[in-house]
């Protein structure tokens, strides 16, 4: 019997290397896009990092403040003077990037303002930003654009800030006069492939679900990591988009992307161990389940002491780290227990591929966690390094999971091989009895559903075969022969009954046909007829000086009566013997 050629499936390798082609792409054009602060327009702007000073007059830059932890919830005040020579047209404004702080914004005319007067243009209250993230991030809701409208009559005026910190790192970053559409222009094209970037991350693992639900015989292991891993693509990937401030610029809602941001922090250790647990071919007991715990617990208490105690979630944050660190841990122990695992176990595919991949992931983000700690806040971007890593890991994985998906096609062909050998006669290539017997009760169960839903419609012929004369062939002219005289036989009944049913050879020169269709009964007796037909135009052209014939009984199986299936093939075989009698009778 010819074996079938493997033939991969090809919309899942289409699939796999678009996927493939699209995230390396990705990498590449965020990599050269990458920047910690946002690029000018072509449009200029006005550059206001310096020139401001405190209350007692000393010259500060103000995106280099800093605070000490003694330095958290006072206020501090800075001031600014507008330039008299600012060309300023409608919709400027003061832009900037804010870190951490609460602060206020007054007005105040100056001798060089336009319209200076003291007792009408006094000191104003005019801004105010508070952070509160809907009570449910505490007193820190991160990083955030900021735009303070200022007007062609405010030029010469003295711009005033009171800031009061949330955490040390709290900071002003970037701030400029400038045109308001201009700002949010710079701000989405120099991070839009920031965005990208994080969507591909999140539509990995939008994919790596549907894949795992849409595809059969998956083991329970691998559906379970499958499912683990694009659970933790689409948090990681949501995160570093909220990150990226477009979303943010689009939607205005900032206090709810904060929210949802530090819930996936929480979170995202949970599904990350699910995955490392279940990547193993010899997965830790407790591991998984004890980092599900945490995580739950931690979720209630951030809940907690951010409503009741208006808590700043940066005090929890390390503890999510610790998390991530013993999931580090726990990758690196797995991986050399993977490869003494697979040293011992030949037949083992390996999976400390996907461990080093994992690990290179944690280096990333522990990366990025250092520059955020040796940075003192002062940059919008703490991402860079962990959004590249999870590129570079997501392009591994999906490598690993076209080989995956290759090897399993080829493992579901080869099964599918095994069971057609088995269910098919070597020397004739129909099926054979086992074949048959598993047909016996593939049609007992449809009777029996159509008896009992009172379907009378269903019905079909049983044909019993037996091939005349092969005992003479063999004695006469030898086993060879033989074995040619049942495969002639075998093709002219394949041929005879062709798509109207199925023919199984049961024994030596023993055959069985089921017949189908909407009239069984019509249909045998043209297969009758043309078997006739055939078998006479073969004698013509046989040269072995023994014909071939056949005799043949057939019998009805309808849902419309009780009889089983068996029964009705005592029926076929009966009237089989009777026609091999009579035709004995007339030699």
């Amino acid at each position: 019997m010819r074996t079938k050629v493997f033939k991969p499936n090809i919309i899942a390798v289409i699939f796999f290397i678009v996927l493939i082609a699209w995230t390396i792409s990705v990498l590449v054009l965020s990599h050269f896009h990458e920047g910690n602060q946002v690029l000018s327009v072509q449009k200029p702007f006005f550059d206001c990092d310096e020139g401001w000073y405190d209350d007692d007059g000393n010259i500060v830059n103000i995106t280099e403040v800093s605070f000490s932890p003694d330095d958290i919830s006072k206020t501090f005040v800075y001031h600014y003077q507008i330039p008299t020579d600012l060309d300023m047209v409608e919709n400027y404004a003061f832009c900037f990037f804010s870190r951490g702080i609460d602060f206020k914004v007054y007005m105040e005319a100056t001798e060089d303002s336009l319209y200076y007067d003291p007792e009408e243009y006094g000191k104003q209250y005019f801004f105010d930003y508070e952070q509160d993230a809907m009570g449910f991030a505490g007193q820190d809701i991160g990083l955030a654009s900021q735009i303070v409208p200022i007007y062609w009559s405010d030029v010469g005026n003295r711009i005033s800030f009171e800031i009061t910190p949330a955490e040390i790192t709290g900071s002003i970053m970037d701030i400029r006069i400038q045109d308001t559409s201009e700002y949010i222009y710079g701000i989405l094209r120099e991070r839009i492939w920031k965005f990208i970037a994080s969507f591909t991350i999140s539509f990995f693992g939008i994919a790596s679900l549907l894949y795992t639900f849409f595809t059969p015989g998956l083991e329970k292991n691998k559906k379970i990591s499958y499912y683990a891993l694009g659970t933790y693509s689409f948090l990681v990937g949501v995160l570093l988009a909220s990150e990226s401030q477009v979303i943010q610029i689009l939607s205005g809602q900032l206090e709810f992307l904060t929210c949802m941001s530090y819930l996936v922090i929480l979170s995202i250790g949970c599904p990350l161990a699910v995955f490392i647990d279940t990547a193993s071919p010899v997965p830790h007991k407790h591991f998984s389940y004890g980092v599900s715990v945490i995580t739950i617990i931690l979720i209630i208490a951030e809940l907690i002491g951010a409503i009741v105690w208006h808590m700043s979630l940066l005090m929890l944050l390390p503890v999510s780290q610790l998390i991530l660190v013993f999931d580090f841990v726990m990758a690196i122990y797995l991986m050399f227990k993977d490869i003494l695992y697979c040293k011992k176990n030949k037949d083992v595919s390996p999976t400390y591929p996907t461990y080093v991949a994992l690990i290179f992931l944690f280096i990333c983000f522990f990366t990025d966690v250092i520059r955020y700690a040796n940075s003192n806040g002062n940059s919008t971007d703490f991402s860079t390094v962990s959004r590249v890593g999870h590129l570079i890991f997501i392009i591994i994985l999906l490598i690993r999971m076209l080989q995956n998906s290759l090897a399993r096609d080829r493992k579901a062909l080869m099964a599918e091989q095994y069971r057609r050998e088995a269910r098919t006669d070597a020397m004739t290539g129909l099926y054979n009895k086992a074949a048959f017997l598993e047909k016996e009760v593939s049609l007992t169960d449809k009777l029996w559903n159509a008896r009992r839903n009172q379907e009378t419609d269903y019905s079909f012929v049983i044909m019993s075969i037996d091939l005349n004369n092969l005992k003479k062939v063999n004695d006469s002219i030898g086993h060879a022969k033989g074995d040619i005289f049942i495969k002639d036989a075998a093709n002219l009944l394949k041929n005879s009954v062709d798509k109207k049913g199925e023919v199984y050879r049961v024994g030596g020169d023993e055959f069985m046909a089921l017949i189908f269709g909407d009239n069984p009964e019509k249909e045998y007796q043209q297969i009758i007829e043309l078997l006739k037909k055939k078998a006479d135009e073969y004698n013509k052209k046989n040269t072995m000086g023994v014909p071939l014939s056949f005799a043949y009984g057939h019998a009805m199986c309808s849902s419309s009566d009780n009889e089983s299936i068996y029964d009705i093939e005592k029926e076929a075989d009966k009237e089989m013997y009777n026609c091999k009698s009579i035709m004995k009778q007339n030699l």
